[in-house]
């Protein structure tokens, strides 16, 4: 991109942004072995588990049976990484729209100032590669990713459910 064509501020340029997401920390976890992305996701549930195990140890009535009280905890802990993957997948979901786009919204000073640029048909034509060969295939892998995790987490859960109504 041409800065001096392109009114946009450079930090909110789509392939700025992409180049942003892609370079900062948590985001870039998409883009990395899965193998990787999966261990992180493991770890951000391990440590996740003690927070629902305190408050239920507070309020639950059974505090003797500590391995029940650890096995809904280890259940419930399971959002910790989908709430992950949802962040995820909102913020690629994001710059994908923003590159394939044909026009940019951008603020100048502020949100109360918005504009609205027309992409060049070179600039357009480079970022729709990008979006399509780069951000595409992560998007598709968080959203089976997603999924996944929301069928784990309802088998998860719902057998638990259903174990107290019966």
């Amino acid at each position: 991109m041409r800065d001096s064509i392109c009114p946009v501020p450079r930090d909110q340029q789509p392939i700025q942004e992409f180049i942003a997401l892609k370079d900062s920390w948590f985001f870039s976890w998409a883009i990395q072995n899965p193998l990787t992305f999966y261990k992180k996701l493991f770890w951000s549930w391990l440590l996740f588990i003690p927070i629902p195990l305190i408050i239920l140890s507070s309020d639950y009535t059974e505090t003797r049976n500590m391995l029940l009280l650890c096995w809904l905890s280890s259940k419930i802990s399971l959002l910790a990484p989908l709430l992950l993957i949802l962040r995820q997948y909102l913020s690629w979901r994001y710059i994908y729209g923003r590159l394939v786009s044909e026009r940019v919204i951008y603020e100048e000073t502020g949100w109360y100032d918005a504009q609205i640029w027309e992409k060049p048909k070179e600039q357009r034509d480079k970022e729709n590669i990008i979006g399509t060969l780069e951000v595409a295939p992560i998007l598709q892998m968080l959203s089976d990713l997603l999924k996944f995790s929301l069928v784990i987490i309802g088998v998860a859960l719902s057998n638990h459910i259903f174990s107290i109504s019966l």
